[in-house]
Order: C-alpha cells, then sequence, then structure tokens
C-alpha cells in the first residue's frame, strides 16, 4: 500500500492522514516527476515524503503517457475510469 505525492497541499495533508491513520513507515510515496519542466513538484513532493517517513518513488514520465509511465513502477495499476474499447488489449 502506499500513496499518490504531488508535492502540493492535497495530497500532502492525505499522505500525512494516511500515515497517522496506519500506513507503514516507508511505504511508496508514488510521485509524478516531469525533469526540466516548470510543473515539476519533486521540490516539495521529496521532502514531503521524507518528513513522512515514507519511501519517495519518482516515476518520470519524460516521452511517456502517464499509464506507460505507471505500468512498471505500479505492476498493479489498474483504473475503473480507464475504459478500453471491447477487445483492447491491456494497457
Amino acid at each position: 500500500m502506499g500513496v499518490a505525492l504531488s508535492g502540493g497541499l492535497d495530497s500532502t495533508s492525505v499522505a500525512a492522514s494516511a500515515r497517522a491513520t496506519g500506513l507503514a513507515p516507508g511505504a511508496p510515496a508514488y510521485h509524478l516527476a516531469f525533469p526540466g519542466l516548470d510543473c515539476d513538484e519533486s521540490s516539495f513532493a521529496r521532502p514531503a515524503a521524507r518528513a513522512l517517513d515514507l519511501r519517495f518513488v519518482p516515476v518520470e514520465l519524460e516521452g511517456r503517457t502517464t499509464l506507460e509511465g505507471l505500468r512498471p513502477e505500479i505492476p498493479s495499476c489498474r483504473s475503473p475510469w480507464v475504459r478500453r474499447p471491447a477487445g483492447a488489449a491491456p494497457v
């Protein structure tokens, strides 16, 4: 079990609540990183993970779609919001 951590106030609050209610120390804090872009919040997410005693796991999406980028990092990643056309192969 882990958390998604963007580095913003909302995800940091959710991660803190998860830790306060039983998320284990060292649990993964997955962060979608965009190296070299202004929208990259790694500089906020990394210290938040450290302060919450979570393992910071940056997922760099450079040149990949979100699902392509997440698949190697989170093998069991399934989204009920992603609908595939009938007969389409899993992502």
